[in-house]
């Protein structure tokens, strides 16, 4: 459930497991502007590659859509 909320929020469908992957212009500012606010990621190409897990919390998906809003 958090990996579709994680998806909605950022405007991409519903996943199909628990990674959400998105396409941004910078994958290595965002990246690191996640990191920075303690949001494990990774950038892949020109994406931003995201697993949610069943320790993650509904604060933590509100938080990492609100850092990836505002660097991207």
């Amino acid at each position: 459930e958090l990996a579709r909320q994680l998806a909605a929020g950022l405007g991409r469908p519903d996943p199909s497991g628990s990674i959400v992957s998105l396409r941004v212009r910078d994958a290595a500012a965002a990246e690191a502007a996640l990191q920075a606010q303690g949001i494990r990621c990774a950038a892949r190409s020109s994406n931003v590659r995201l697993a949610v897990h069943v320790w993650n919390t509904e604060e933590e998906i509100a938080r990492t859509i609100d850092v990836l809003q505002a660097a991207v």
